[in-house]
Formats: C-alpha cells, structure tokens, sequence
C-alpha cells in the first residue's frame, strides 16, 4: 500500500492543503483513496452519497462542508497497490 498523511493540530476553518508535513502534495488517482477524520471521526466525501468534504478540481485541497474550530484534522491516502 502506498501511504501519506497530514495531521492538523488544533485546526480551524473549513479548507485544508492536500500536502504532507514536508509541503509536498500528496497525489491520488481515485478520490477514494483520501480519508479525512476529524477529532477521530471519519468524514464522508461525494463519491460515497452524503458529503461532508470535498476535494477541489485540482486536487491540492480538502474543503470541509462544515467550519471546525480547534480541532485535529487528519488527512490520509491509502492507495492498494
């Protein structure tokens, strides 16, 4: 599996970079592949029926349909090999 992530600590707001720690963008080919947890709680995207999130047309960002506040935020791609 390939595997990246990005943790926001104490996040607020509602748009998030699709980037690691290091800045750099984690790429994906199915929308699928991102999960985002906020406070540990998956959030569901589009592709699945209810959105909670959505992913910007040139892939870089996570926008969350809801404001957070003082949250953590993790952003994950899982991708099968």
């Amino acid at each position: 599996m390939a595997y990246a992530e990005r943790t926001y600590s104490s996040a607020s707001g509602t748009e998030f970079a699709l980037t690691n720690s290091d800045g750099n963008q984690i790429y994906f080919i199915k929308e699928d592949d991102i999960s985002v947890y906020v406070n540990n709680v998956e959030w569901t995207n589009a592709a699945s029926g209810t959105s909670t999130y959505t992913i910007s047309t040139d892939k870089t960002k996570v926008n969350l349909n809801s404001s957070v506040s003082g949250v953590t935020v993790l952003l994950q791609r899982i991708t099968a090999i």
